[in-house]
């Protein structure tokens, strides 16, 4: 399957279907419950930090090894202010997590997490309106994170 075309259906899934689940490190996992016919369900992250981001020390290939252990099946990204994870190629399938790689566009007062995009080129200071519209125009959508 084309990598975009997976990437939309777990942020639509993920927006729409999904229960989002907590990590603990160290749990007992257990399976997930039955669900009904034709309705899968995910155990995923969205909004999490590496040392892309200055703020955090783990790589991808840390949290990805957590993730496996954990059984999370798919990870999103939010690195501050830029894609160079994505650059780097760190977005894709890590053992059986898929990890993909989104910007948090970090605000005076809150940060949008922008979703599903190839470049990055706005910079924190520049107007909301802005931001959302260089998301729009690449087909990416933006959420809000960390509201004050």
């Amino acid at each position: 399957m084309n990598l975009n075309i997976l990437k939309a259906c777990l942020l639509l899934g993920a927006l729409t279907i999904l229960r989002i689940s907590t990590l603990a490190i160290g749990s007992d996992v257990t399976a997930p419950s039955a669900s009904p016919k034709g309705y899968y369900d995910y155990k995923g992250v969205i909004h999490w930090h590496t040392q892309y981001s200055g703020d955090a020390t783990g790589t991808y290939e840390d949290i990805a090894a957590v993730a496996n252990k954990q059984h999370v099946d798919f990870m999103i990204s939010t690195e501050h202010n830029h894609l160079r994870a994505m650059e780097d190629k760190k977005e894709g399938w890590h053992g059986s997590t898929l990890i993909l790689t989104g910007v948090e566009n970090s605000r005076p007062k809150s940060s949008l997490l922008v979703l599903d995009i190839q470049r990055y080129t706005t910079k924190r200071e520049d107007p909301v309106n802005t931001v959302l519209t260089n998301v729009a125009q690449q087909g990416g959508f933006t959420l809000i994170a960390h509201p004050q």
